[in-house]
């Protein structure tokens, strides 16, 4: 999508606008893609706000001077509407260049800084209506907050040298604090004893005491600060320098978060099982060449969390894997969760995937892969390739291949003591895991048993 840009993380997921789009859309971490699109038909969407359950999304259009509500319908769908959730859209006019916008903590109010008429807008979000238009001087303005509590809104500007402060009940500007050349990105402090405000000409970040609205620290940021965000790990701000890096910044903290949260989850599930957590195991993917060469492709390569234990008497290794192949606008991300078990009795060396289109095409243009004339379903349905095929063709018995076929999609590889399976994304949360370790058991049987 063209021009991404705000960013906000809500009910477990990235959400965000593409400004060339004239869309917003979201993020899914787990299976690593955008899982819903909503075009907005509106030029320059550029700022959002989602509300904590996913449930309401709102818009600042920068070039259309309107902002969009966009909530899912209620009630049944309309007749002839496909099925699944359908989104209404609310499109409010509002001043020119409206940038700026946060909704207050209660939910009831959006207000949203016009940049070019130097007001602001208050929007009814239950009425969807503009309420009030407030003529703050805040000519430039580029991004507007609430307080945690809501008693106060606070602008920036980046074509003047102060901090516009409203009292949210009187609907009027109580001070003007001078914080540089300009200012961008504002974050709160959870607490709502300080706002940090991204000084763009003055490379650094102003600290503001919310209550006496003065300076009382700056921070060197280096070069061009722009947004910002609060990490509620380490509990300071993070600021991300340059407009183009804002949403891939902002990605990054989000993914930061979650990653952690999930290290935490598994590690208190590893605790109670007995199994063995490890975060990372750097280069391990150099060990299982040999098995398969997934772990050859590419560049980039990360081995990621790492379960180790034993499940029915047969230790096992899940373990997350990263890597990309291509680059530049060709590149292309991959993550898999797998899992690795050590055979009795040694293996061919052996790779089976799914038959997908690219799979029929390698095999058309003299690609490896191995067909039985007696299983049709299984031939049609996987891409087996193998060192010797003869020793292949003798592992994958008729017993063998019927598992495959009751349960397909699957991935394996094996080769000497080594036997692994895999499926595409990460490795699943805890509450999921004894299914995970299941269904990857059933593959380890087929080749246990004679």
């Amino acid at each position: 999508m063209h021009g991404p840009h705000g960013l906000a993380v809500a009910d477990g997921k990235i959400w965000f606008t593409a400004e060339g789009a004239k869309a917003i859309g979201r993020y899914d971490p787990a299976p690593h893609a955008v899982d819903w699109v909503l075009g907005t038909g509106q030029d320059r969407t550029h700022m959002l706000i989602v509300s904590a359950d996913g449930k309401r999304v709102v818009t600042s259009n920068v070039s259309s001077a309107t902002v969009t509500i966009a909530e899912p319908r209620s009630g049944p769908p309309p007749p002839g509407a496909a099925s699944g959730v359908d989104w209404t859209e609310t499109v409010v006019p509002v001043g020119r260049g409206a940038e700026g916008i946060d909704v207050s903590p209660d939910g009831r109010e959006a207000w949203v800084a016009n940049a070019q008429d130097g007001t602001i807008s208050v929007i009814d979000l239950t009425r969807k209506v503009v309420v009030q238009t407030l003529a703050a001087d805040v000519r430039g303005a580029n991004r507007l907050k609430f307080t945690p509590d809501g008693a106060l809104v606070f602008v920036s500007t980046l074509g003047g040298p102060d901090v516009s402060v409203l009292r949210a009940a009187a609907r009027a500007v109580v001070r003007r604090v001078p914080v540089g050349r300009g200012a961008a990105g504002i974050v709160m402090q959870p607490d709502g004893a300080r706002a940090y405000v991204a000084c763009t000409p003055d490379d650094s970040v102003a600290v503001i005491d919310v209550r006496s609205l003065m300076v009382v620290a700056r921070i060197g940021a280096g070069g061009r600060p722009d947004g910002l965000a609060w990490s509620s790990d380490p509990l300071i701000p993070l600021v991300f320098l340059g407009i183009a890096l804002t949403v891939v910044a902002g990605v990054v903290l989000a993914n930061r978060i979650i990653t952690n949260r999930r290290r935490k989850a598994y590690e208190g599930f590893c605790f109670e099982r007995g199994y063995r957590f490890e975060p990372e195991r750097p280069g391990e993917e150099a060990r299982h060449v040999a098995t398969c060469p997934v772990f050859s492709e590419g560049h980039g390569h990360t081995w990621g969390f790492t379960i180790a234990g034993t499940s029915g008497g047969t230790p096992f290794t899940a373990f997350e894997y990263k890597w990309t192949t291509g680059s530049g606008r060709n590149s292309q991300a991959h993550r898999i969760g797998g899992l690795l078990w050590t055979m009795e009795r040694p293996l061919p060396q052996f790779l089976l995937t799914p038959e997908g289109l690219w799979a029929k095409l390698a095999a058309y243009f003299g690609g490896q892969d191995i067909d039985f004339v007696e299983s049709p379903e299984f031939s049609s349905a996987y891409r087996l390739r193998g060192s010797d095929e003869a020793t292949v063709r003798a592992l994958f018995t008729p017993a063998r291949r019927q598992v495959f076929e009751m349960f397909r999609g699957q991935h394996a590889a094996g080769a000497g003591q080594e036997l692994m399976w895999w499926r595409d994304g990460a490795l699943p949360p805890p509450d999921q895991f004894d299914s995970f370790l299941m269904e990857g058991q059933r593959l380890l049987q087929a080749f246990t048993r004679d």
